[in-house]
């Protein structure tokens, strides 16, 4: 007895064919993004070139994506909650460099190039606050713990 799908596999595979232009089975990397739109999804290109990574897959104009690969990558994105894709953001926007951590020069210049005032020893203060391992910076892990009991982010 084979499975029926349920409906957001339907849709799933639905999109996927649209955007399967050749019908070949494949799609391209730069096709992701109006594929997840039309999921009803804002799912940013990093966030996108992060997915492809984390699947094994590049992200150039060459990069295909198959169907089952497609609904690994989709079942990661709809999976997070978009408080989640928006802490995530907040975080690369302190990360400019992409390192993975934040530390207090960051933090300061994107205070700076947001106008906010601060003052030095408020920032040291932020980071030892946050800096649970003692490192003198805020990794991912540690940034999501500072808004763990927010509901307003």
């Amino acid at each position: 007895m084979t499975a029926i799908p349920n409906q957001g596999q339907v849709q799933l595979r639905s999109i996927f064919r649209k955007f399967d232009k050749d019908s070949d089975g494949f799609i391209s990397a730069k096709d992701l993004v109006g594929v997840f739109k039309e999921l009803g999804e804002d799912v940013g290109e990093e966030e996108l070139r992060e997915q492809l990574h984390n699947a094994g897959l590049g992200h150039t104009p060459n990069t295909v994506i198959s169907y089952k690969s497609f609904q690994g990558i989709s079942k990661q994105i709809l999976q997070e909650t978009n408080r989640e894709r928006r802490l995530k953001r907040v975080f690369q926007e302190f990360d400019v460099e992409k390192k993975g951590y934040i530390e207090a020069l960051a933090i300061k210049r994107a205070l700076r190039r947001l106008r906010i005032d601060f003052v030095d020893s408020d920032i040291d203060v932020m980071i030892k606050m946050a800096d649970t391992k003692g490192d003198g910076s805020v990794d991912y892990d540690e940034f999501l713990q500072i808004f763990s009991d927010a509901d307003d982010i």
